[in-house]
């Protein structure tokens, strides 16, 4: 009894120490990291990132020096004051204190004004990032007034837009929108053009069917017959580039008939976009009722 005692007693000290041997009195922060003697970073401890901006056309990345590091009192880091690292990509600073220990990511980014998305009243704008233009086909009777549309811009994470994006503005000559990033200024013109009415033809109605001429019907039949469908509609777009013909059709999969009938009440329908052009492809476009057949809408 008493042996077993002694053990039971003697467990219990390891445990003990072991567990008063864990030191988690420090922190584990960033409170300054400064490279090249004049990049200093944003610290974010909530995201552990330490985010450090250079001009628009830096290109010394690959090496740079850390010129101040600070971290909290007893904390020792991976990185030291001196040393020259490669930043091309984001690098991990570890910092331990005691038996705490922490992860920081360390990301050099070049100020950057680039606009990803453009929205007219909701309407997409085609985005030339090499001429930085967008522009926007706006349907003739899609009801925007183009005096005092509201848009909306994404653009790079640290860049400012001017004017706002949200606000309005007068489109019915070109726009100009101005991103800003520290160094890097990027001013963007938008155009709009308005497109013309798309044209329903029916292809069941020989009246109809007359609008295409013998090549685009032979570009019908062609479709029919390599991906075995009944074209049942053609909608036609005036659009910048061209004529684009909507095919709206149906395959032999009859299952597949009820999902059709279900997205046209809800305002899709699935096409073969021929754009007569190699950038031709299938996908939904908006629909609703005119006349007693259907026009495109987006």
């Amino acid at each position: 009894m008493i042996c077993a005692i002694c053990l039971v007693c003697g467990f219990s000290a390891c445990s003990d120490d072991h567990t008063g041997s864990m030191d988690v009195s420090g922190e584990c922060l960033v409170e300054k990291f400064v490279l090249n003697g004049q990049y200093e970073g944003t610290i974010s401890t909530e995201k552990r990132l330490v985010k450090v901006k250079v001009p628009v056309d830096f290109d010394q990345k690959s090496n740079m020096e850390i010129t101040s590091l600070t971290v909290s009192s007893g904390a020792e880091t991976n990185m030291k004051v001196g040393d020259h690292i490669n930043f091309d990509g984001d690098r991990t600073l570890h910092i331990s204190n005691g038996d705490l220990v922490m992860d920081y990511q360390v990301s050099v980014r070049n100020d950057e004004a680039l606009m990803s998305l453009f929205l007219l009243e909701g309407v997409k704008g085609a985005i030339n990032q090499q001429d930085k233009t967008v522009t926007v086909s706006v349907m003739a009777n899609s009801g925007i007034d183009l005096s005092n549309a509201t848009f909306e811009v994404v653009c790079s994470e640290d860049a400012t837009c001017s004017p706002a994006s949200g606000t309005k503005g007068n489109f019915t000559e070109p726009f100009q929108i101005t991103l800003t990033d520290n160094t890097a200024t990027t001013v963007y013109t938008v155009y709009v053009t308005l497109i013309a009415d798309p044209v329903a033809i029916f292809v069941g109605e020989a009246e109809n069917i007359e609008l295409l001429n013998d090549e685009e019907k032979a570009e019908v039949k062609a479709f029919e017959d390599e991906y075995n469908v009944l074209v049942y509609h053609v909608i036609r777009s005036f659009m910048q580039d061209g004529i684009w013909d909507s095919y709206l059709f149906v395959d032999d999969n009859r299952e597949q008939w009820e999902y059709d009938r279900e997205d046209i009440h809800e305002g899709y329908a699935r096409v073969y976009v021929n754009s007569h052009s190699p950038f031709s492809e299938m996908g939904m476009i908006g629909v609703r009722e005119s006349g007693g057949g259907l026009i495109r809408t987006a």
